[in-house]
Formats: structure tokens, sequence, C-alpha cells
């Protein structure tokens, strides 16, 4: 079982952008996600992701848009729905 999530940033620029700026952009980004199942684990110690996936869905030109789907991924239905119920309590 999945959650699918999405992160969008957006950038006004007016010249184009050097490519290593996109790049590092979305690697930082990247790093900012992959810390999420850590800080949920810390926050609901009984929650368990056993995955994590990032995808780019978009990016635009103009200004930058990036559109990232990120999905955490649980072992089936019932430890999601476990894990959701004792975050609520």
């Amino acid at each position: 079982m999945q959650i699918s999530t999405g992160q969008q940033l957006r950038y006004s620029n007016h010249d184009p952008l050097p490519i290593e700026d996109v790049a590092d952009s979305l690697l930082a980004m990247k790093a900012l996600i992959e810390a999420a199942p850590e800080v949920f684990i810390g926050l609901f110690p009984t929650v368990s992701i056993q995955g994590l996936s990032i995808y780019v869905n978009e990016i635009k030109s103009g200004s930058l848009l990036e559109d990232l789907a990120v999905r955490f991924v649980w072992g089936n239905q019932s430890k999601l729905e476990s894990d959701i119920d004792s975050a609520r309590s």
C-alpha cells in the first residue's frame, strides 16, 4: 500500500537558469523529502514506512516549476490503516 502526495516549487526568473542550479534545487528537495520517513517515525513510533519514491512530474520553462510526486510505501493496506489510526489517537 502507498500514499502519494505532491510537492511543488515555483521560481520566478527572467533569465535562463544554469542547469546546475536546477539540478542542485532538485537534489536539495530530494534530500528534504528523503528525511520525511524518519520524521514520521520519530513523531509516530508505530509507523512503519518501508520505502519512498520521488518522481519529477513536470518542469516548465519561463518560471521554473518543479512538480514532484512523492510515494510513501507500506507493506500492506492493513498496516497503513493501523499506522493512520495510531497517528490519530
